[in-house]
């Protein structure tokens, strides 16, 4: 039986134990799980959501760049390139310069050589990292770098419910552990 709060509410306010007599140690456990799994799959959720906020500031990035390049605006061109996704269930919004080896032949076709730039501790890449990047892209990186660093922070947040979360798992195990 799955009782609402308002349920709940009105048997811890009743003055007379018997409302209360009907209610199984089976009942109170599968109400805490099921709030514990409805809690992890709304964490799991909003971690996704956050990834996709990331993601979509990515793709302006990008659209950004390409829209630049098409249209011949930039003397300079830009060899940054950015990047969202999650490894080993670890979350990565990352920077890279790339480089490129030009056509040496049919054979050896143009190459491009991509370097990872290391964030460093805190949440954003230090503004340092960006120092090549050709004037016109530099605020759209700051933007974009500036929305990871929230992004990031959200989802170390949500790390922290999830540990909490686990350890008060452990304490409902401990509640209805049968002692025998």
């Amino acid at each position: 039986m799955h009782r609402t709060k308002d349920e709940w509410e009105s048997l811890l306010l009743s003055k007379d134990p018997e409302d209360r007599f009907d209610i199984t140690k089976d009942e109170l456990q599968e109400d805490s799980a099921n709030f514990v799994r409805s809690l992890q799959s709304l964490i799991e959720r909003e971690r996704m959501l956050a990834a996709v906020t990331a993601k979509i500031c990515s793709d302006k990035y990008w659209q950004a760049n390409l829209a630049a390049r098409e249209e011949g605006s930039t003397e300079e061109p830009c060899y940054y390139g950015t990047r969202v996704r999650f490894k080993d269930n670890s979350f990565y919004a990352e920077w890279f310069y790339n480089t490129t080896r030009p056509e040496i032949s049919h054979s050896m076709p143009k190459k491009t050589f991509s370097k990872h730039i290391r964030k460093g501790r805190g949440y954003r890449y230090h503004r340092s990292s960006f120092n090549k990047a050709p004037s016109w892209i530099k605020l759209i990186i700051e933007d974009v770098e500036d929305n990871y660093a929230l992004v990031r922070q959200r989802i170390e947040k949500l790390k922290i419910i999830q540990r909490e979360l686990r350890d008060y798992e452990r304490l409902l195990e401990e509640t209805y552990r049968d002692d025998e």
